[in-house]
């Protein structure tokens, strides 16, 4: 199935007995993105939807001036967890401007099937998880082409 896509490499690291358990006890630490006045939402930007940008940004240790394409070419792996709230399909687009992502976590969100058409564009995506989202094995037939 493809709700989890696991390289053999991981098995060897210790999972949670849950992930919403896990999610819980370190979400204060994993995203504590230090705020400044100069990120606000913006259509026009690169990355318009805010979460997705704040965690990029907290990835690349980069908080201030413009992300541009070759900040965006340097992440390989995200985290988007407890993001019920700020994280749905439309968002997706942004996290799809991410070329080189290999490894993607969206737990606990918004996505649907809809959302996947997006996450198929990740041609470089070998590692995916699923949880607590809204997709179906029919939204899955979509990450089929990669």
């Amino acid at each position: 199935s493809w709700k989890s896509i696991e390289k053999k490499e991981r098995a060897s690291r210790v999972l949670p007995a849950t992930l919403r358990q896990w999610v819980l006890e370190h979400q204060n630490r994993l995203w504590q993105v230090r705020e400044s006045p100069n990120i606000k939402a913006n259509p026009n930007k690169l990355i318009a939807n805010l979460f997705v940008e704040k965690t990029i940004r907290r990835k690349l240790d980069k908080f201030d001036g413009e992300l541009t394409k070759a900040d965006l070419d340097k992440v390989t792996y995200l985290m988007l967890v407890t993001a019920f709230d700020k994280i749905t399909d439309a968002g997706l687009k942004d996290v799809a401007k991410l070329q080189n992502l290999t490894e993607l976590l969206l737990a606990v969100s918004k996505i649907t099937d809809a959302g996947l058409k997006e996450v198929a564009k990740l041609q470089q995506l070998f590692d995916l998880f699923l949880g607590g989202t809204q997709t179906t094995d029919t939204g899955l037939q979509e990450l089929a082409k990669l």
